[in-house]
């Protein structure tokens, strides 16, 4: 799994939220790229923060 800590801030890559979730990485991408789960790109690779998670659990990133 491959997280990062950038100050107080932990940040999942698409592969370690997939693995979270228990879902595959694709369904991870499709949340990212239609705007239901937040992440930000650093180089090619997406990263979603520990506050965007929890936020994508809530349902506060649902929109449909």
């Amino acid at each position: 799994m491959t997280t990062i800590k950038i100050g107080k801030k932990q940040f999942y890559n698409v592969q370690t939220l997939s693995k979270m979730l228990k879902i595959p990485s694709e369904t991870v991408r499709k949340y990212i790229n239609r705007g239901r789960l937040k992440a930000i790109k650093i180089g090619k690779f997406y990263m979603v923060s520990e506050e965007n998670l929890q936020k994508f659990l809530d349902g506060e990133g649902d929109k449909r």
